[in-house]
């Protein structure tokens, strides 16, 4: 079985529906999750969930750190757009795993596993392409693929230092 991690950036109070969240993260106890938050741990909180007391100036000056260079990351829902590049930018903490991902609060989970089959993690190095919910390959080529140029698609370092959400 792969060792899986989810990281969930959030800042802010956390949204009234939280403990429903928690209870589905719960429900998946093959599965690691990181929550890093500004806010008081989750009630609660099973031991498949790993809270992190991060403020958002914290992660800002985290990232600037890992990338070489000041991001602009001027409002949490900017973080969206750093959703790819979890792998690299939070190293320390996807070492020991095979896939790492993110998901959102706004998803109460069922059975994820049940839906994504073992051999899918052998197979692809990613899985899902929307933002809600997607899984990587923990791998150097990988974690350093959005370092990549690529044509029509905007380089990270225009991403990373602008205000607008790409």
């Amino acid at each position: 079985m792969a060792k899986i991690v989810l990281f969930v950036p959030y800042f802010g109070p956390f949204p009234k529906h939280m403990p429903l969240w928690v209870r589905s993260c719960a429900a998946n106890p093959q599965i690691d999750w990181v929550l890093l938050t500004d806010q008081d741990a989750p009630p609660r909180m099973p031991p498949n969930m790993r809270y992190v007391r991060m403020s958002f100036e914290d992660i800002k000056k985290r990232f600037s750190a890992r990338l070489g260079f000041e991001v602009c990351l001027d409002r949490p829902y900017k973080i969206v757009d750093y959703k790819p590049a979890y792998g690299y930018l939070f190293a320390d903490m996807v070492s020991g795993y095979d896939i790492w991902g993110y998901c959102d609060v706004d998803v109460i989970f069922g059975d994820i596993l049940a839906f994504f089959p073992e051999d899918l993690f052998n197979r692809y190095q990613k899985i899902q392409d929307l933002g809600h919910l997607a899984f990587y390959r923990n791998d150097e080529e990988v974690n350093t693929l959005f370092m990549e140029k690529c044509p029509g698609v905007s380089y990270y370092r225009e991403v990373f230092t602008d205000s607008l959400i790409y």
